[in-house]
């Protein structure tokens, strides 16, 4: 009589299935962490962005008023247009559909100490720039269903020259 390869008698094939269904669920966990890493990685990148692209778009469009030191903003247009123009050359390697501006706004000097716009949690520190976007991510396109395959994640940024003091709660002017 010929014994089984497997070992039936000693539960070999239930280790067998076990250990296949035991590397099935690393390799979910493993993809999972790799996702998880990925719109990390993505969120970040657009954040840096989107900071590099404000703060130059502020000085390139921002002047000092001689009378009592404070920044004046010269053109509300220009600086949302080359804002758009910057964070493309920073996000180059980003094809355009990867993210979507939603809301841009351009605060003063003289909005200074008023309530920043819905979402953002501070006042407004003076002369600063206050953006919205949409990040949209592929996640397994092709094997996931087309309405599912996509995610669009909202990020909210502050640009302004000024510096936020989180213990004080307290703004550092530039002046």
């Amino acid at each position: 009589m010929r014994k089984p390869i497997l070992g039936d008698d000693r539960g070999g094939v239930a280790v067998f299935v076990l250990g296949i269904l035991l590397i099935f669920f690393i390799l979910i966990v493993t993809e999972a962490f790799s996702y998880v890493s990925y719109v990390y990685r993505a969120a970040n990148d657009l954040h840096n962005g989107i900071g590099i692209a404000g703060r130059n778009a502020l000085s390139d469009f921002t002047t000092v008023n001689p009378a009592d030191g404070s920044v004046i903003v010269t053109d509300n247009n220009l600086l949302e247009q080359h804002f758009s123009q910057y964070l493309s050359n920073q996000l180059q390697k980003w094809p355009s559909s990867c993210y979507t501006i939603t809301s841009f706004q351009v605060y003063s000097e003289t909005d200074r100490n008023s309530q920043a716009p819905v979402g953002f949690s501070t006042i407004v520190p003076g002369t600063s720039i206050y953006v919205k976007m949409d990040l949209i991510l592929a996640v397994m396109p092709g094997l996931v269903p087309e309405t599912f395959s996509h995610w669009s994640i909202p990020l909210t940024d502050i640009i302004s020259q000024n510096s936020y003091e989180s213990a004080t709660g307290e703004w550092n002017l530039v002046r």
